[in-house]
């Protein structure tokens, strides 16, 4: 059997919103390291392999790969550990840990983690660290001042779910714009809501402040929520 659960050096798998192990320093986003518990036992396949993987969701036996070898050259009393150096498909977000065991026989064994971290990298654009949101009828309103540094656009998310595993809406605005309207929402759901700039290759910044906020037909009657602090000085 497997069993395996990711953990944060820095950071609580279920901190929501908070991203403790990402600072800015220097106008950089400083990459964390990360660890994968886990335990696999595959006693008559002395070549059996093991892989290491993060996935932005639980499903499909896939992601990106981190690390891995053969079974028997691991001590599953010692964490795998990586980080996000050498990564460059990594884009800063919410992933599941993945191991995979292939004894060569047999299908491949997976085992994901129950909850996802937050895991970011060097190079990315800088993140908006100001936003403010209301509620509307069956839309939210937000709006947020530009920082410094390269990118082309910003990309407003939008979700029901506190770890933005699932993207409900995503709007593209163009950079020099500060507010965007978000609508066909609906009223009494409460949604997540966060502002990220984007490169000319799509590449993100980090979610650096995140809002809960329920659209209501009846405007104002919902305050947002603010669920995570901007993060600008390294500790």
């Amino acid at each position: 059997g497997i069993r395996a659960e990711l953990a944060s050096m820095t950071q609580k798998p279920e901190a929501l919103g908070v991203i403790d192990n990402q600072a800015a320093k220097g106008g950089e986003i400083q990459p964390g390291a990360y660890k994968i518990d886990w335990y696999a036992v595959d006693e008559d396949s002395p070549d059996a392999e093991i892989s290491f993987l993060i996935d932005k969701n639980n499903t499909g036996n896939d992601g990106i790969h981190v690390g891995g070898g053969k079974l028997a050259d691991f001590d599953f009393n010692e964490p795998f550990k990586f980080d996000t150096d050498h990564l460059p498909s990594v884009r800063p977000g919410f992933y599941y840990g993945v191991v995979a065991v292939d004894d060569g026989r047999n299908p491949v064994q997976f085992s994901y983690t129950e909850a996802p971290i937050w895991i970011d990298r060097d190079g990315a654009p800088k993140p908006v660290t100001t936003m403010r949101s209301r509620a509307g009828n069956n839309k939210v309103i937000v709006e947020w001042d530009e920082p410094e540094g390269d990118f082309s656009h910003y990309n407003v998310h939008v979700s029901t779910s506190d770890k933005f595993d699932v993207m409900d809406k995503s709007v593209l605005v163009e950079r020099g714009r500060k507010s965007a309207m978000v609508e066909g929402l609906e009223n009494g759901q409460p949604y997540v809501i966060s502002v990220v700039t984007a490169d000319e290759d799509y590449f993100e910044s980090a979610m650096m402040e995140i809002h809960r906020v329920t659209p209501t037909q009846i405007p104002g009657a919902t305050k947002p929520l603010i669920i995570s602090n901007p993060i600008e000085t390294a500790t």
